[in-house]
């Protein structure tokens, strides 16, 4: 049985322009990270909750803007990215931040007024 290389099967293609993908504005990334000597005393996903509320509530954190990644957050505090994102749910349900898929966690403008009282 005689079969034809995968080169003579592949169509030609003719020369196309890079995709290019449509630029969205983000928010600046927050250099803030929890205190990790602060959170070996308590729960740890319920520590960085409580610390995400109190760092917006002092300012340390504005609305609007882009916590680090999970992904930073998790190599920088030495937690599993799971707890990350246990916390950044916990965080979420508070109604402090907003998280999407693949864009990140961005403070919710509402947040500042439920983190002070």
């Amino acid at each position: 049985m005689n079969v034809p290389h995968r080169e003579t099967l592949a169509p030609e293609r003719s020369p196309s322009k890079p995709r290019s993908r449509a630029k969205t504005s983000r928010p600046p990334v927050s250099e803030w990270m929890p205190d990790f000597a602060a959170l070996q005393s308590q729960q740890v996903v319920t520590g960085i909750a409580d610390q995400i509320e109190a760092a917006i509530a002092t300012g340390a954190l504005k609305p609007g803007e882009q916590l680090a990644t999970m992904r930073q957050m998790s190599k920088r505090l030495g937690f599993h990215l799971n707890t990350i994102n246990a916390a950044f749910k916990v965080a979420a349900s508070r109604g402090l931040i907003a998280s999407k898929s693949r864009a990140g966690s961005i403070v919710l403008p509402v947040a500042r007024a439920r983190a002070l009282h």
